[in-house]
């Protein structure tokens, strides 16, 4: 667990007051509910995947992000595509480079294991996986896959938390990532 040690910023949110243990978050777990819901997202994985109907649905009642309103036709909605939808072949490659990395001993369980290229879906996987994934390949896979402007805020997320949890904490800006996150991911809240 990262302890906060400087320069207070979660002291600054609204629920932040009324947390039981203030000064202790688990970001490793953290890091796997953001890690998994964004593979599960990007790879369109049947219950994993926080673009739903549902979340559309919110965004319009909420009067925002007019171009991911769904589309009803013939009495079904059609979702259009985010920036940030992979294509069959981007999630082939997502998938293949989860697949065939190479890590030293102990850093990490066998991925590879965990990844199902046919079917291009990932399961499985331990938390500290996912903090790896997070940290260190996602940001190295999604700069050839993604737009830039889904790239920049999900490599300074991965920064961010990086950064986190090291022993000192200095004040760390998440602000613009966060509001530049909302602005792409539809239900990643």
């Amino acid at each position: 667990m990262a302890q906060l040690e400087e320069e207070e910023y979660f002291f600054n949110l609204p629920y932040w007051s009324s947390l039981l243990i203030r000064h202790n978050l688990d970001v490793m777990h953290i890091e796997k509910n953001i890690c998994e819901a964004l593979l599960g997202t990007l790879l369109e994985i049947a219950g994993k995947t926080k673009d739903t109907e549902k979340a559309r649905l919110d965004l319009q009642d909420m009067g925002i992000r007019k171009d991911q309103h769904p589309v009803l036709e013939k009495g079904k909605y059609k979702l259009p595509s985010g920036l940030y939808q992979l294509s069959p072949g981007m999630k082939q490659i997502l998938c293949n480079f989860l697949h065939d990395v190479k890590l030293p001993d102990g850093y990490a369980s066998n991925i590879r294991r965990s990844v199902d290229v046919k079917g291009c879906k990932v399961a499985g996987l331990k938390s500290h996986d996912y903090h790896i994934i997070f940290q260190k390949l996602l940001p190295l896979v999604v700069r050839d896959i993604l737009p830039t402007d889904v790239v920049i805020p999900l490599i300074q997320l991965s920064n961010f938390l990086t950064k986190y949890v090291q022993r000192s904490l200095r004040y760390l800006n998440l602000r613009n990532s966060a509001i530049l996150l909302e602005r792409l991911f539809v239900g990643l809240r």
